[in-house]
């Protein structure tokens, strides 16, 4: 069961030139992926969400703090990338 500090941000959004739907997770650097469904997306990207976390906790690094630590803060966050 995934504990509340491994709760982080998942942002999706869909890219018409790959024609792909494209899942970051901006405060774990480098964790992206992508499905050609939402729901397909949403589910690689639990998983490398899962092996990032699992990568960190191996190797003895800290890991993330979370920053986006509620819907306002992720809302804040999309309002400033849709601009």
């Amino acid at each position: 069961m995934e504990s509340m500090k491994d709760k982080y941000a998942m942002i999706i959004y869909y890219s018409n030139e790959d024609k792909v739907w494209i899942v970051v997770y901006p405060e774990l650097p480098g964790c992206m992926t992508h499905g050609k469904t939402i729901e397909e997306a949403v589910k690689m990207g639990e998983e490398a969400k899962t092996l990032w976390l699992e990568t960190t906790r191996d190797q003895k690094w800290p890991a993330p703090k979370r920053k986006l630590k509620d819907y306002k803060s992720v809302s804040k966050l999309l309002k400033r990338w849709e601009g």
